[in-house]
């Protein structure tokens, strides 16, 4: 499972949880934890997903000098 693919898991849970009916603080009190705590992962999840296209990728084959290491 990729992160993308968490992130739309935790999405489909808090849907889930926004559609509860809800009768008394305290199950609203959990309601809200859902749901926040799911926006937290979203955002974390985004935030990595946007590092990791920043980032140029590394070629393992070469050295911190740039020079080319051949295969063996």
């Amino acid at each position: 499972m990729t992160i993308q693919e968490l992130g739309q898991e935790i999405l489909k849970i808090k849907e889930a949880a926004n559609l509860i009916e809800v009768k008394g603080e305290r199950n609203a009190g959990y309601i809200v934890f859902i749901h926040n705590k799911c926006n937290e992962l979203i955002e974390t999840f985004n935030a990595i997903l946007q590092s990791a296209q920043e980032e140029p990728p590394s070629n393992p084959r070469e050295e911190e000098e740039g020079e080319i290491i051949e295969p063996y």
